[in-house]
């Protein structure tokens, strides 16, 4: 009936000709176990780069230009599958990560207008009695005369 995609799933598109000639250096990586690696995509969550994915129900590094070796991900995962090791890879391209962040941020933005586009197609107008908003009317004021003090309970059992 809906779709909505996963706007994680596919690979940030970078021009291929500069990662070609991105210098490599030794340095400190994520590296995951696959037979380990259960998909549960909390690394994800704590990549502040978003240099991971979930690509085929492992976590992947997307492209080593956006992993800074910090281990930041590592903490999440509850079957140990992440470690950070040394070994030539590109070096860490902070502006590469912004340009990243800002294309998954307006991705998620066109997919969050899209889904409320779908719920207010397909809205009933409808929902749990209890959750409706009613406005009640003021009370009559107190009969203080007769001395009589009338119910202002307006639900049952008074």
């Amino acid at each position: 009936m809906f779709e909505i995609k996963n706007i994680y799933s596919s690979p940030f598109d970078l021009n291929m000709t500069e990662i070609e000639h991105q210098s490599k250096v030794v340095r400190k990586i994520i590296k995951i176990d696959e037979d380990l690696c259960t998909g549960c995509g909390n690394c994800i969550v704590d990549c502040a780069e978003a240099a991971l994915e979930i690509i085929d129900g492992k976590a992947k590094v997307v492209n080593d230009l956006f992993c800074d070796g910090l281990g930041a991900c590592i903490q999440g995962c509850p079957e140990g599958a992440l470690e950070i090791i040394e070994r030539e890879a590109a070096e860490f391209d902070e502006e590469a990560v912004e340009k990243r962040l800002e294309t998954l941020k307006s991705k998620e933005q066109v997919e969050l207008e899209q889904v409320k586009q779908i719920v207010a197609e397909h809205s009933h107008q409808c929902g749990c009695p209890s959750s409706q908003t009613m406005v009640f009317d003021e009370p009559e004021a107190q009969n203080e005369a007769t001395g009589k003090i009338s119910s202002t309970l307006r639900q049952w059992p008074v």
